[in-house]
């Protein structure tokens, strides 16, 4: 089905597709796309919408291959709640994120916060403070950062430094305390911006 003048399309709770997502036709005038609650068993999404604004995953983690630059995208939210494991997405994960470097709204799932287990002894403090890699949409796109359920740790601490050093048009940080246990038989429920 090729539909070039369709702006907005929704596709939800589908089940067990064999087929990958392919949304590649050439003039697609698409600006909206939501993928909610599906599941593609090739794990292959690609997607061809120059004009995308707006784009909303809801699923188990893929391989998205967008075809086209999405110089246009203002706002994306990603959402792999109903991946069961963390183990061999983490890659997946990073090559969507690097292509979605033009949004100015991003919002993620705590599944995307994970800690995956490194394959070689990582330091983090030495991470995050040498030999580091700053990405572009970090030096010119990204404007909000919020963390929701933050505890203070060292490695939490450590990336809102290098969010902070390195965003260049950064303009508000909010911090929403954690509501479990701080290890001392209470729990914090303030926010920080």
């Amino acid at each position: 089905m090729y539909c070039p003048l369709l702006e907005s399309f929704s596709l939800k709770k589908c089940w067990n597709i064999h087929e990958r997502l392919d949304i590649s036709r050439t003039n697609l005038r698409l600006k909206n796309l939501v993928v909610d609650r599906c599941n593609f068993l090739s794990g292959l999404v690609k997607i061809q919408a120059p004009n995308l604004r707006f784009f909303k995953y809801s699923g188990k983690a893929a391989r998205f291959y967008f075809q086209s630059r999405l110089t246009y995208m203002q706002e994306a939210e990603l959402d792999f709640g109903q991946q069961s494991e963390f183990s061999g997405v983490a890659d997946l994960l990073y090559d969507l994120l690097d292509q979605l470097f033009s949004v100015r709204v991003l919002t993620v799932c705590s599944f995307l916060l994970q800690d995956d287990v490194p394959p070689f002894e990582l330091d983090p403090e030495e991470f995050w403070t040498n030999n580091f890699i700053v990405h572009r949409c970090i030096k010119t796109s990204l404007k909000v950062v919020e963390v929701l359920g933050f505890q203070g740790t060292g490695n939490e601490i450590l990336k809102l430094q290098y969010l902070i050093s390195f965003g260049s048009v950064l303009g508000e940080v909010d911090l929403y305390l954690s509501e479990e246990d701080d290890g001392y038989g209470g729990n914090s429920e303030n926010t920080c911006k």
